[in-house]
């Protein structure tokens, strides 16, 4: 094969990937007389499970796919006629209101943005174009009757034939290299988010170890002699153990609640100003207040103040640090699991 043609070893700019592209090419070039192409024996047994979880991967793509692309649609035709500062609002009573709940969820989301945004928007936006061309070649798939006798061919085929057609499909409709630059970049991103947290909350994960150590003597003098009595003899030996992680697990709970109270304080007072500034070009573009532009006045900053004083005294005496109450913590369950998720990849 020549030098200058268009070929998988020399598509990719980086030597790199060109090398092992070429080597992949020689290892197959080399498997083709092998055994008739045939797979190995330790690949046929995997083959069922791979089927099973191929099958789920495809049904999950499938049923998922037309819901993206309505809110996706949706989300496009309010972005249309929704100004900028609509969503400042938003998101500044947000921060004001649920902020110190979500530190660390808060914390990773601007962390995003700083760091990882742009690549990840890009990557994602390349990501979204592989996923049409998939959507339409399986629905044009589907559809198609080779054999002409008036049932489509797909639902003719076995369950493992069809999980190979529609891999085959994928294959041959997906750009590699955009899938792989895709998916680089958005990894890039989260990493670079866990990277930030690590750093943002370090002295929290610190206060925490402080506090448990410090916690250890006290807690052996008044703890042990009860784990004896409870636990039998040959299990004494788990007593340091079991003093040695309670206290640090009491101690990072305390430490994440200190940690929650000044993000408290810090976003309420953050998000407030963000939302009343917002707010008042708002009404300023709307004509509500005959002003020249939001320097002429005072108002936005008594009322992100307010704000401020009333968004603190929801979070920690409103509903206290536990978190919303009912029936926004249902709403907010899955901010709640992200929130948790984050704070154990923080921890560890």
């Amino acid at each position: 094969m020549s030098e200058g043609k268009d070929t998988p070893s020399n598509k990719w700019a980086d030597p790199k990937d060109r090398e092992e592209a070429s080597r992949v090419q020689r290892i197959l070039l080399a498997s083709n007389g092998m055994r008739g192409g045939s797979m190995p024996a330790s690949v046929e047994k995997l083959l069922p499970h791979l089927t099973t979880a191929a099958n789920a991967l495809f049904r999950v793509i499938e049923l998922a796919t037309p819901f993206v692309s309505v809110a996706y649609a949706k989300f496009q035709q309010v972005n249309a006629f929704l100004p900028l500062d609509a969503y400042l609002v938003l998101y500044g009573l947000s921060l004001c209101f649920f902020g110190g709940y979500f530190a660390v969820s808060v914390a990773a989301m601007q962390a995003f943005q700083l760091s990882g945004w742009s690549r990840c928007k890009s990557s994602m936006v390349e990501l979204w174009k592989d996923v049409e061309a998939v959507r339409r070649a399986d629905t044009a798939d589907n559809l198609r009757d080779d054999n002409a006798d008036g049932i489509a061919d797909v639902k003719q085929l076995s369950r493992g034939d069809l999980t190979k057609r529609k891999l085959k499909l994928f294959l041959l409709t997906v750009n590699p290299e955009r899938l792989m630059q895709a998916l680089s970049g958005i990894y890039m991103g989260l990493v670079g988010v866990l990277a930030a947290l690590h750093v943002q909350f370090a002295k929290v994960v610190a206060l925490g170890a402080n506090i448990g150590n410090h916690l250890r003597k006290p807690a052996a003098v008044y703890v042990a002699p009860v784990l004896a009595r409870i636990l039998p003899k040959q299990y004494h030996q788990w007593i340091s153990v079991i003093i040695n992680y309670g206290c640090k697990t009491i101690a990072c709970a305390v430490a994440w609640q200190i940690a929650q109270v000044i993000s408290t304080v810090q976003s309420a007072i953050h998000g407030s100003l963000i939302a009343a500034h917002a707010a008042l070009r708002l009404m300023i573009r709307y004509k509500v207040l005959d002003i020249k532009g939001p320097e002429d006045t005072l108002v936005d900053e008594a009322i992100g103040w307010v704000l401020a004083a009333t968004g603190i005294w929801f979070q920690l005496l409103g509903s206290g640090l536990a978190g919303p109450f009912f029936p926004l913590n249902i709403v907010l369950f899955p901010l709640s699991i992200l929130e948790w998720v984050l704070r154990w990849f923080t921890m560890y």
